[in-house]
């Protein structure tokens, strides 16, 4: 292992076919096991990192207990695509 960075155009690449599924489960595992070991860069994972954030609340009877993490999680799936 060369334990050289990704430039932004390959982080991006190698996470949208992440994202889009192009990889088996073994290869993106491994892929994402070699740049934790290597130690990922601020550079590497910024520019794609989406993270869903919602509250664990009840909002009454007529909505489900995690409907902010579903609203949050929704949005996310529809911000990558558009990014792919």
């Amino acid at each position: 292992m060369n334990k050289e960075d990704l430039n932004p155009q390959e982080a991006e690449r190698a996470f949208i076919s992440i994202l889009n599924n192009e990889q088996t489960d073994m290869q993106q595992g491994a892929f994402l096991s070699a740049l934790t070991a290597k130690g990922e860069t601020i550079t590497e994972i910024t520019d794609i990192a989406l993270i869903p954030m919602g509250q664990t609340e009840q909002h009454g009877h007529h909505l489900p207990l995690e409907v902010d993490n579903y609203i949050a999680t929704g949005i996310v799936e529809r911000v990558a695509i558009k990014l792919v």
